[in-house]
């Protein structure tokens, strides 16, 4: 009752101004379930227009939403607004998340992880009153390199897995700033860290193949094309969808079918954009493509199957496409305060809500939820 009890004020101020967006809130005394209900209830309101029809699901269908979801988060490919919609629905929803209490943001990121790490790393999940097992989380959506046994060891039974790939090229020329990857050389030169024979990459886990890091690959199989192969079929087995960032709203209609999910669900505002993206002449760009050689493999064969899933599509695929962007659109101009933008650390923007901006709006344009998240399953029962 403590806990349920728990004033909101201190959460939501708190994440506010870690995101230099303070509101003169007043406190209440309003639960964390009261509220979730509340958003809930708003993406069916007059805030956001209605869908025709105002079921969690397409018209007509009898399926479930689905509510324990793996997201195995890539660096530099769109996932940071891919995190943002699937948090929303967690929290939304009173859902447990598995993230790293250390972190500010819940990364795991390539440390060594074993069945024993989330006792160590993790906050316990919401319902895990007594037990403190650490075990049944419903929403995972850190950076952490991809191991499907021992990710099905603490999420709940049954939890669907899915991913983001970017065209390597495009992802490798975000990574190259954002890790500083220049550094890398004596030179300070691109070419000499895309020359691998150098081994000038092997100072950085970030330099190389990155999202086949991310999706599990070993650096010691980056140059063995059958072992990468193989590692795509196995992806493909486990995975229910890899979502492709240059189709992005595209790749959401799918999830939102799959998962039984509303439009409302799905909705956006892009995260984490680079103000400025690099750019290089194509001779640089293949070389860049044989250097991420493995995460080409598994872009291509992704990208194919995602073309396939469209056109297998049941329902209309264009309307359903042109409807959701059509309520994208709306929900920008009503949440966002048009072009004003926030600089971040990371050299890279984010909208700023309306000021006149419901708690829907602010959940669906503040770039992390971790605050608000973490507040809500700290507790000291275990």
């Amino acid at each position: 009752m403590k806990h349920q009890n728990r004033l909101i004020f201190t959460a939501v101020a708190a994440f506010l101004t870690l995101s230099g967006l303070y509101y003169n809130i007043q406190r209440s005394a309003t639960s964390y379930e009261v509220l979730s209900s509340q958003l809930i209830e708003s993406m069916l309101s007059k805030e956001v227009r209605r869908e025709p029809d105002p079921a969690p699901f397409d018209a007509g269908t009898s399926c479930s939403p689905v509510n324990n979801v793996f997201f195995v988060k890539t660096h530099k490919t769109g996932s940071t607004t891919l995190q943002s919609i699937i948090n929303r629905y967690g929290y939304a929803r009173n859902l447990s998340f598995a993230f790293r209490r250390q972190d500010p943001r819940g990364h795991v990121s390539f440390r060594d992880f074993s069945v024993a790490s989330p006792r160590q790393m993790f906050l316990p999940p919401i319902h895990d009153v007594t037990s403190c097992t650490y075990r049944g989380y419903n929403i995972s959506t850190v950076h952490v390199a991809y191991n499907h046994t021992l990710a099905t060891s603490y999420m709940t039974a049954g939890v669907r897995f899915i991913s983001i790939l970017r065209d390597p090229v495009r992802q490798w020329l975000s990574a190259y700033p954002f890790f500083r990857l220049a550094r890398l050389t004596r030179q300070h030169s691109m070419e000499v860290l895309l020359n691998k024979r150098n081994g000038n990459w092997r100072k950085s886990l970030y330099s190389r193949n990155l999202q086949s890091l991310d999706l599990g690959v070993k650096v010691a199989q980056f140059d063995d094309a059958e072992a990468i192969k193989k590692h795509a079929l196995r992806l493909e087995r486990e995975l229910d969808l890899i979502l492709i960032a240059e189709y992005f709203d595209e790749s959401l209609i799918l999830l939102k079918k799959q998962f039984c999910w509303s439009f409302h669900d799905i909705l956006y505002v892009s995260k984490n954009i680079r103000v400025t993206p690099l750019t290089v002449p194509m001779s640089i760009a293949e070389k860049i493509r044989q250097f991420n050689a493995a995460d080409m493999v598994l872009y291509n064969y992704f990208r194919e199957i995602l073309l396939q899933r469209i056109e297998k599509y049941k329902g209309n695929f264009k309307n359903d496409l042109e409807q959701f962007k059509s309520m994208k659109r709306e929900v920008e101009n009503r949440c966002t305060a048009g072009n004003d933008t926030i600089l971040t650390a990371y050299g890279t923007y984010e909208y700023k809500p309306s000021p006149d901006a419901g708690m829907y709006c602010q959940l669906l344009v503040t770039e992390s939820l971790f605050p608000l998240i973490r507040e809500r399953q700290s507790h000291d029962r275990c």
